[in-house]
């Protein structure tokens, strides 16, 4: 209720339990010890974070926990991990599946071609690693 001559308190100040302001050097240097700490954890241990990681881009399941799948990471691992197409496929919506399918199959046989004449190999010879991708 209001009381004439009675100020309220400043926004941020002591009276009202909440401090404003730049962080204090110690707690400056608390953040700056957390971060350190973490990134220790990360680098002496990727495998649990990378699953973690993993889990959340595609929903997999991680112990008896399902995790539903996050669409910012998701876009995070596409953009990261997932090589772009060495060539662009044109999409036209008249035509059949079949079609397309064979283009990309022309593209990836092309592409085998070409990786063939780069190790200095016949483009119609086959290697191991080859026939094991398809």
């Amino acid at each position: 209720m209001f009381q004439k001559g009675k100020r309220l308190p400043r926004q941020g100040g002591r009276e009202n339990g909440v401090k404003g302001g730049r962080p204090t050097k110690g707690e400056q240097e608390v953040k700056r010890l957390a971060a350190e700490l973490a990134k220790k954890y990360v680098e002496d241990r990727p495998k649990p974070v990378l699953d973690t990681y993993i889990a959340l881009a595609t929903g997999k399941r991680i112990g008896t926990i399902r995790r539903k799948i996050d669409a910012a990471t998701c876009r995070h691992c596409v953009e990261r991990f997932i090589p772009p197409a060495p060539k662009t496929i044109s999409l036209d919506l008249t035509e059949s599946a079949e079609s397309f399918y064979e283009k990309i199959m022309q593209d990836d046989e092309a592409a085998r071609n070409q990786r063939a004449l780069d190790d200095g190999r016949a483009p119609d010879e086959t290697r191991d690693e080859d026939e094991t991708l398809h």
